[in-house]
């Protein structure tokens, strides 16, 4: 067994025993992880993705690049939502 990070999805998906058992390991569907490894990464919006697939990783001694996590440029849909909502009010309040 190799100390080097994996740095592809691909990769992690087939350590941990293919798409199927990925999707029951974090309980997702086949689909959505077969959309991840299309893209190459897990989108932000699935942060509840991230943390229990890096918790079972390091339950199976699995290291992982941290460059397969989406965070970085990617902003959650909820986030701009919060944000534009925000600004809504912002603006509500500025014209009262």
């Amino acid at each position: 067994m190799s100390n080097e990070a994996i740095k592809t999805l691909p990769e992690l998906i087939a350590r941990f025993g293919g798409v199927k058992n990925v999707s029951i390991v974090l309980r997702t569907t086949p689909q959505n992880v077969v959309n991840w490894r299309a893209k190459g990464r897990i989108p932000a919006t699935f942060y509840k993705v991230h943390r229990r697939w890096l918790e079972a990783a390091t339950n199976r001694q699995i290291k992982v690049s941290d460059d397969l996590w989406a965070f970085e440029g990617e902003r959650s849909f909820h986030v701009r939502r919060r944000r534009r909502s925000a600004d809504v009010l912002a603006a509500r309040e500025a014209a009262e």
